[in-house]
């Protein structure tokens, strides 16, 4: 279960990145553009662990949606 909802935050992190990336198309310091490009690198970064652990949690077994979900 927790394969599957994690692809929700992983979802914003992402749209919050492109968006990141549109407005840096109109920046015109390179030192603004430099921090977007991290801030967008670091936000990418981020999903990637979410979906790693929402995996890892689901294979691991200890995911608490599964507790609270079996009767």
């Amino acid at each position: 279960m927790c394969a599957f909802l994690c692809f929700i935050p992983a979802t914003i992190f992402l749209t919050i990145s492109y968006f990141v990336l549109l407005t840096l198309q109109k920046a015109e310091s390179a030192r603004i553009k430099i921090f977007g490009k991290v801030v967008t690198v670091l936000l990418w970064c981020i999903a990637a662990m979410v979906i790693i652990l929402g995996f890892y949690v689901t294979i691991a077994g200890i995911c608490p949606l599964d507790k609270l979900l079996t009767p």
